[in-house]
């Protein structure tokens, strides 16, 4: 039997706005209403993307680069004392000093990227999804930090060490065979031992091309992880965490009068997207769609948004 069949996943997918802030990140644990002494049997994967705004500075940033904007500079720093003040606030003692430490080196790596595309103004797509694929790295190591500071079990997944896709004519190809067998092997090394782990946050969006060089999923990529990793993990629900609780016929945030549709086939959803002038890829949903995966889609939490 498969490492991950031998437990019941429920997987969970937190967006950007759900990680806005350090109250965001401290109210992950009610939000997906983790349990404080989680069975062995019953896991959790925490599918998450960068923090509000990351993925736009970080391509901001890659912009600036490209047309010798030496201003890309004092952006970067921008973004590196934003991530830092969420990890001041949240963590303290070793924990802050590793995350600290991965930081540093991180945002040097992306310092030396930046000024490579700045000096040969060249950047390959390779050199960009190396780059904008930074921020789902931070904000699954940061959550793991925190959770594990509330007294929970953690680990954290980087994707792109099981996750392996190619190009395709509609967008990214997984290997399913090739990324089942590599996260079945790092269940059993990160969370099968003596004290079983049975919350992982993964990293969403990112992923790595048959060579191994790091790729992402694309814009909007990180539904698409969670509906991979529900199908590898073969789990039982995906809960998307949105700014509303489930699907209306309109934003309820601009029509009042907008009605909640407890049920929504396949077909109409896409349609009701089109309608709406949305993109509503079939990569998304497809690998639960397949697996029968139960999905629904919930408000986070009150205070994590605000009107605007």
């Amino acid at each position: 039997m498969s490492s991950s069949l031998s437990r019941e996943w429920d997987v969970h997918k937190l967006g950007g706005t759900s990680l806005g802030t350090p109250d965001c990140y401290t109210k992950v644990k009610d939000v997906v209403q983790l349990p404080q002494n989680v069975k062995y049997a019953d896991s959790y994967g925490v599918v998450v993307s960068a923090s509000a705004g990351v993925t736009d500075f970080l391509l901001k940033c890659t912009a600036l680069a490209k047309t010798r904007d030496d201003t890309y500079i004092s952006e970067l720093k921008v973004l590196s004392n934003k991530v830092r003040s969420l990890a001041t606030t949240l963590l303290s003692g070793e924990a802050l000093s590793a995350y600290e430490s991965v930081l540093a080196q991180d945002f040097q790596a992306v310092g030396d990227i930046l000024k490579a595309v700045w000096l040969t103004n060249f950047c390959s797509l390779e050199m960009e999804e190396l780059v904008v694929g930074f921020g789902e790295l931070w904000s699954a190591q940061l959550l793991n930090l925190v959770l594990q500071s509330q007294g929970f079990k953690t680990k954290w997944l980087d994707a792109r060490k099981v996750l392996y896709v190619s190009k395709g004519e509609v967008g990214p190809i997984v290997d399913w065979e090739r990324s089942s067998r590599l996260l079945n092997a790092w269940i059993d090394s990160n969370i099968n031992g003596s004290e079983p782990i049975s919350i992982v946050v993964i990293t969403g969006f990112v992923a790595s091309t048959p060579e191994g060089l790091a790729t992402t999923l694309k814009r909007n990529g990180s539904d698409f992880s969670a509906s991979i990793f529900s199908a590898l993990l073969k789990a039982k629900k995906l809960i998307i965490w949105k700014e509303v609780d489930g699907i209306y016929t309109a934003d309820p945030r601009k029509v009042p009068d907008a009605v909640h549709l407890k049920e929504i086939s396949y077909a109409v959803f896409c349609l009701k997207k089109k309608k709406e002038k949305q993109i509503c890829s079939r990569k998304k949903r497809t690998p639960a769609i397949d697996m029968r995966i139960t999905q629904t889609q919930k408000k986070a939490c009150n205070s994590y948004h605000t009107d605007s």
